[in-house]
Order: C-alpha cells, then sequence, then structure tokens
C-alpha cells in the first residue's frame, strides 16, 4: 500500500510533485485517493498537458473524469434554468451555493468541480411553496420516519433533500446556511445583500459569500468528509478573487453575517496547505491561544484525507471531537441530548422490531 504525505498532496496542486516517477501500484493508488475525494475530474484538468507522460490506464482514470465533470456542469446548468423559475415564482431570493455556484461561474473555479447534489438558498416563506410544487413535477424525497422529518422542519436550515424520479438529480433546499435552533443563524437578508449573476443570469454568491459559506459547512459541521477538497475550492476561490475589493467584502459579509472563527479557520488551513497569503486580520491570532491549540489539533487532521494511503496521526481522534464539536455547534445542550436519545431510542427500537415500527412520512403532492 503506497503512503502518500501531506506535503506531497500539496505539491500536487502546485504541480512540484514528480508524478512521472511513481509506481503502477502508486498511480493506482493516487487515482483511488483523489477519487475519493472527490477530487480526480479536478486533477485531470490541472494536468491535462501533462497526461500523455502518464501511464495509459491513468489517461483512461482521468479522461473518463473529464467526461463525467463536463455531464454533471451542463445537468447543473439545466436544473439551474429550470429550478430559478419555479422557485421565484415563490420566492424572492433563489441563490445557487457551493459545488453548483462554483460550476455556474465557470473558469477554472468549475473545472473539473463535481458534485453529489445541488444546493440552493430561497425564503424560508416560500419553501413549503416550492416544495409542493417541486414534488407535482417530479421531485422525491426518501421517505422518513415521523421524527427525522420534524427534525428537518423544525430544527435545520433545510427540507428533507429531493431528488427528481427521472434525471436523479439530488436538490438540498435551503432556508438558511446553519440551523435556526443554534441560535447562531444569520439574517438571510445579510447573506442574499452579497450576491452576483452569472454569465447565463442566474444568481449566486457573490465570491466572499462563498467563501464565507464554505468555511461555515467546513467548520459548523459534526464531519468533514469532504473537508480537503473544500480547501481546494477555497483556494481556486482566492486564486481568481483575492484582492482589496475582495478582503474588503468578506471583511463586511463577516460584520453582517458573522462565523468569523470558521472563516479565520478556513483561510489558516488553504494558506498552510496552499501557500496563499491572507491579512493579518483574518489571522489564528484572532483567536484565543488556548482555543486555537484545541481547534487547531482536529483540523490539521481532518481536513487531511481520511483515507488509508494517507497516514495522520490521532486521526481518528480528532474526527470523533470534530463530530462532537458540530454537534455542539448546531444545537443547545438540552435539545442536543432530547436528539441523542430520540436517535438512539429509536434506533435500538428499530433493530429490535424493525423499521415499520415508526411512521414513514412523504411530501404529499397538493
Amino acid at each position: 500500500m503506497s503512503q502518500f504525505s501531506p506535503q506531497f498532496l500539496h505539491d500536487i496542486w502546485h504541480k512540484r510533485a514528480d508524478l512521472t516517477s511513481l509506481s503502477a501500484k502508486e498511480w493506482e493508488d493516487l487515482v483511488l485517493l483523489l477519487r475519493s475525494e472527490m477530487l480526480l475530474a479536478r486533477f485531470a484538468y490541472f494536468y491535462q498537458q501533462q497526461s500523455a507522460e502518464f501511464p495509459r490506464f491513468v489517461q483512461w482514470h482521468l479522461s473518463n473524469a473529464r467526461k463525467l465533470a463536463r455531464k454533471q456542469a451542463k445537468q447543473v446548468l439545466l436544473e439551474a434554468t429550470l429550478l430559478t423559475p419555479l422557485c421565484r415564482a415563490h420566492s424572492d431570493s433563489v441563490v445557487f451555493l457551493k459545488g453548483a455556484a462554483y460550476t455556474l461561474l465557470g473558469g477554472e473555479l468549475a473545472q473539473g468541480r463535481v458534485y453529489s447534489d445541488i444546493d440552493l438558498l430561497v425564503s424560508k416563506a416560500g419553501i413549503n411553496s416550492i416544495e409542493k410544487d417541486l414534488v407535482f413535477r417530479g421531485w422525491i424525497s426518501k421517505p422518513l420516519n415521523d421524527y427525522d422529518d420534524y427534525y428537518y422542519r423544525q430544527w435545520v436550515h433545510e427540507i428533507p433533500p429531493l431528488i427528481h424520479s427521472n434525471r436523479g438529480t439530488v436538490l438540498d433546499l435551503h432556508h438558511n446556511i446553519v440551523p435556526p435552533i443554534s441560535g447562531k443563524a444569520p439574517n438571510v437578508d445579510s447573506l442574499l445583500s452579497c450576491v452576483t449573476e452569472t454569465d447565463d443570469g442566474l444568481t449566486v454568491l457573490s465570491p466572499a459569500g462563498l467563501l464565507l459559506h464554505s468555511c461555515v459547512h467546513l467548520f459548523f459541521n459534526e464531519e468533514q468528509e469532504h473537508g480537503y477538497r473544500d480547501l481546494v475550492d477555497i483556494w481556486l476561490l482566492l486564486t481568481r478573487y483575492k484582492s482589496p475589493d475582495f478582503w474588503q467584502q468578506l471583511h463586511e459579509i463577516i460584520e453582517h453575517v458573522g462565523f468569523k472563527t470558521e472563516v479565520i479557520l478556513g483561510l489558516h488551513y488553504t494558506a498552510q496547505f496552499f501557500e496563499v497569503d491572507i491579512p493579518a486580520s483574518l489571522s489564528r491570532h484572532q483567536i484565543n491561544s488556548v482555543r486555537w491549540s484545541l481547534l487547531d489539533f482536529i483540523y490539521k487532521r481532518t481536513l487531511l484525507p481520511n483515507h488509508k494511503t494517507v497516514k495522520v496521526s490521532a486521526q481518528k481522534l480528532a474526527i470523533f471531537m470534530a463530530w462532537v464539536r458540530g454537534h455542539w455547534c448546531k444545537m443547545p445542550i438540552h435539545i442536543l441530548l432530547w436528539h441523542f436519545i430520540a436517535k438512539g431510542g429509536r434506533k435500538l427500537a428499530e433493530g429490535l422490531f424493525g423499521t415499520h415500527i415508526f411512521k414513514k412520512t412523504v411530501p404529499q403532492q397538493q
């Protein structure tokens, strides 16, 4: 089994790694690693000119990864074109987030950015009407038990994911960027003041807004399953957009929306892994040293790929600590305890008596 150092992974993106010296087994492991991190297509575009020097089987994998990425990019544009007028009938704001936004913006930021779902931000007042309209048009959700459905609709910032019955596209419909039950959900109007339009007339967050949301997604969650990929996104955002105006806009959005700690964490590890400069006003020194020691122990480990080809000391412990912190961020302690008891009790009951004992709910067409 090959072992890739964090430095080798970082050197790949700066085109400093000596890839031509890799053995067939090392290439096989590298392809598996990049695919598990959803970065194989990114890599394929980065090295499109040099790929002729790679082994033939690697060229096949990279060619297929580019084809998949191009197909997904066309799918995002199609879905965005269909979803925008439908959602605008019920919501003044229809804003594409994260991977879909990167794809719609185009350029190097879009090249090879694959996704598992489309994230869309709409108004809370209109989200139920939008869901009914979507269900009528073939979008369905996986049946949930009554508790999980309540969890989504009362406590978090999105409804249960919807899947198109023909096209298979997965849609996450948001009305905020963090759960309202956390007590830290921002006024969405502040976030919606930081949007821009693509060449196709579709709305995405501004570059500063995209960076903030990417950092929130990384550090306000209990998992960093594709955290390394998200750092690559942030690096490419900074490479394309960083300027005095960008940093000013980022400071302004933090002032109105919050999440300065999450942004500092995102920028710190992007700077550490990808050698970018960040302003002192957003450096790690803005965080208390004791608190920083704990956060750094967690995230300098969890943001590296959790893969057998990358050896990271104490990574399992760090992943558990990130899981605890993520839940702590999302819920007040009394809600969190109730949630664990409810989920644990239901899982035990389903294990003993079967999943049929709890009522399932599905969206109803109106």
